[in-house]
C-alpha cells in the first residue's frame, strides 16, 4: 500500500537479487506500485551491496534517476 500510494513520485527499486527473499519482496513492491517506476537487479549483488558490485554503473542509475525526476532531463 505504502509503495502505491507514493505514485506519481518517481521511484527507483535498486535490488541485490542474490538474496532470493530480497528479489522476491522488491519485485512485489515494484509492482505495487504506480508510475513512474524502475526496477534495477544485480544478480551479484547482495542486500545493499549493488554500490560496491557495479559502482560506476550504479552511480549513473542514481544520477540519470534523479536528473529525470528532478530536472525532467532524458
Amino acid at each position: 500500500e505504502a509503495a502505491a500510494a507514493l505514485a506519481p513520485r518517481p521511484l527507483l527499486f535498486i535490488a541485490g537479487a542474490g538474496l532470493e527473499h530480497e528479489q522476491l519482496a522488491v519485485r512485489q513492491y515494484f509492482a505495487a506500485a504506480g508510475e513512474p517506476k524502475a526496477l534495477w537487479e544485480v544478480p551479484e549483488a547482495g542486500h545493499g551491496q549493488v554500490w560496491r558490485a557495479r559502482p560506476e554503473a550504479y552511480a549513473a542509475r542514481l544520477t540519470d534517476f534523479f536528473s529525470a525526476a528532478l530536472l525532467g532531463a532524458e
